[in-house]
């Protein structure tokens, strides 16, 4: 299994954590058939976000499920999550795998919104969001930030309405091809504040889940 997806289990106890998930196999194969990417990626389970902030020398915070470094993916083991029911593990992998390719892909450059975006997406983590005023606070969201909020709300809202607009092939190729994100004619700050327009209209009709 983990030969086929490029991926390296370094602790058994990883295949606990997947038992039962089956569907985040194929987001994988999806994800790395969409942006051409094969490089391998060890996984590495952690038994709470102290013992993360130990290996990377900062502190993370108690609500953290995983993030990345360079190759490795780091996840944390899901009896210590402080909320159980915000994802499955499987999902929390696929997450942390998009935003290594994004930025992989895209030498770093891509904007954060637009890297939470895909890897929400390829998660299967853009159901059942809510946005409400709070999400409107901010009318360009390459001014958005980890502190601001409703942020996951929002970046899986502007995903959903590119996908439905463009297909997420299209999206793709842009992303990767993109000279200048913040002027690109559908991925730039000016045509985003269009489908933000577009959102918050939506929300005052009482449109407002996706």
């Amino acid at each position: 299994m983990s030969e086929n997806l490029h991926l390296s289990f370094s602790d058994r106890r990883l295949l606990g954590c997947l038992r039962g998930q089956e569907r985040w196999m194929e987001r994988v194969r999806a994800l790395r058939a969409n942006f051409g990417f094969q490089r391998g990626i060890e996984l590495v389970l952690f038994d709470g976000t102290e013992e993360l902030s130990s290996c990377l020398g900062i502190h993370v915070p108690d609500w953290v499920t995983g993030t990345y470094w360079g190759n490795r993916i780091l996840l944390v083991h899901p009896a210590s999550w402080i909320n159980p029911h915000i994802a499955e593990f499987g999902q929390i992998l696929v997450h942390e795998l998009t935003h290594i390719i994004v930025t992989d892909k895209t030498d770093g450059l891509c904007p954060m919104w637009l890297n939470e975006a895909f890897a929400l997406y390829y998660a299967n983590q853009i159901q059942g969001m809510y946005l409400d005023e709070a999400c409107f606070r901010k009318e360009d969201v390459y001014d958005l930030c980890y502190a601001d909020d409703g942020l996951y709300n929002i970046c899986a809202s502007l995903m959903t309405a590119l996908v439905e607009a463009h297909g997420i092939d299209a999206i793709v190729r842009r992303l990767t091809s993109c000279i200048s994100y913040s002027d690109d004619p559908v991925l730039g700050r000016e045509a985003m504040k269009r489908v933000m327009r577009g959102l918050r209209d939506s929300v005052m009709r009482g449109a407002i889940a996706i």
